[in-house]
């Protein structure tokens, strides 16, 4: 029986950990495999093997010897990370990450940048927009301003 410390904050568990790693590198539907186990619904586990395949499926990433962080898709915008940590040879810890993956970071920055300066690289058209309906209106009550300035 796997025992978990904390309210989920790590879990110790019996496993080899190249064994682990290898088996993570090796299938990028591991997240939603995990579903699968969990019980979850069909649909929401066919979303995740669909989103997971192609270049931004599950990631093993070494931060160090006997450490790595394991990433997976469960989802469209749901994802799963988890830092697996050698402990002894048949002892991996399970810690559970906030994590984001630095091209998903730079993805977002980029859609960010692109929302505010997009605007602002808009500017200008918008103001002679505005400049010509001004104009426009303008030209239309030119006499009823003329009138209204001899009244004064």
């Amino acid at each position: 029986m796997i025992e978990i410390y904390d309210s989920n904050k790590s879990a110790p568990v019996a496993a080899n950990f190249d064994t682990i790693r290898t088996r993570l590198q090796e299938n990028p539907c591991w997240g939603a495999e995990l579903l699968a186990h969990a019980g979850e619904y069909r649909w929401r586990v066919s979303a995740a093997r669909f989103y997971s395949k192609g270049p931004f499926g599950a990631r093993v990433i070494d931060e160090t010897p006997g450490c790595l962080v394991a990433w997976g898709i469960t989802g469209k915008r749901s994802c799963l990370a988890y830092r697996i940590k050698r402990e002894s040879e048949n002892i991996i810890q399970i810690t559970p990450l906030a994590y984001l993956e630095p091209r998903r970071k730079i993805f977002l920055a980029v859609f960010l940048a692109l929302i505010y300066i997009v605007p602002v690289l808009l500017s200008p058209l918008l103001w002679r927009m505005y400049e010509a309906q001004t104009l426009q209106a303008s030209r239309v009550y030119l006499p009823t301003f003329a009138r209204y300035l001899e009244g004064l």
